[in-house]
C-alpha cells in the first residue's frame, strides 16, 4: 500500500477508535484509551520518519507546502502531547476526562483534514509513485515492528 492510503486508511482507523472510546461507558474508555494511545505515538514517529521528515530534506519540496510541513506537524504534536497529559492527570470515568478526550479527537481531526487536503495530494508532485510506495512499506512494516515491541512490555 502507497503511503498517501496508508495515512488515510489509519486517520480512519483512530477515528473510529476516538468514537468507540467517546461512546463507552466510563469503565470501559481508560482501557480502550490503553489501546490507542500506542497507536498514535507510533503514527506520529511513522510520518516523520518515512515522510514529513524525507520530504523536508527533498530538493524538489522546495517552495511547497510540504518542506514546511515537518515543522507544522511537531507543533501540532507538541500541543497534542499537552492535551494527552491533561487527559492523563484525570480519571477516565470522569466528565471532565470525556471532555479533554473530545478535545483531543478535534484536534486530530482538524490536523487530519489539514493533511488530507494541502500535503497528501501534494505529494505525489514531488515523488513519484515508485517512492510513495516504497515509504508506504516502511511505513506499515515499522508500524507492525513498533507495536508488537509496545504490546510485548
Amino acid at each position: 500500500m502507497n503511503a498517501i492510503d496508508f495515512l488515510k486508511e489509519e486517520h480512519q482507523n483512530a477515528n473510529e477508535k476516538f468514537q468507540e472510546i467517546e461512546h463507552a461507558s466510563p469503565d470501559g474508555r481508560g482501557e480502550l484509551w490503553k489501546e490507542l494511545k500506542p497507536e498514535l505515538k507510533v503514527h506520529e514517529h511513522i510520518e516523520d520518519e518515512f515522510l514529513y521528515g524525507p520530504l523536508s530534506k527533498d530538493p524538489k519540496a522546495k517552495g511547497t507546502p510540504l518542506a514546511d510541513f515537518q515543522q507544522h506537524q511537531d507543533e501540532d504534536v507538541a500541543e497534542l502531547e499537552k492535551a494527552i497529559a491533561s487527559l492523563e492527570a484525570l480519571k477516565p470515568a470522569s466528565e471532565e476526562w470525556l471532555t479533554q478526550l473530545k478535545k483531543i479527537h478535534s484536534s486530530l481531526a482538524d490536523h487530519i483534514k489539514e493533511e488530507e487536503t494541502d500535503i497528501l495530494p501534494a505529494i505525489p508532485k514531488v515523488w513519484d509513485h515508485a517512492k510513495i510506495d516504497e515509504a508506504g512499506r516502511g511505513m506499515a512494516e515499522e508500524k507492525q515492528r513498533k507495536l508488537k515491541a509496545v504490546t510485548a512490555k
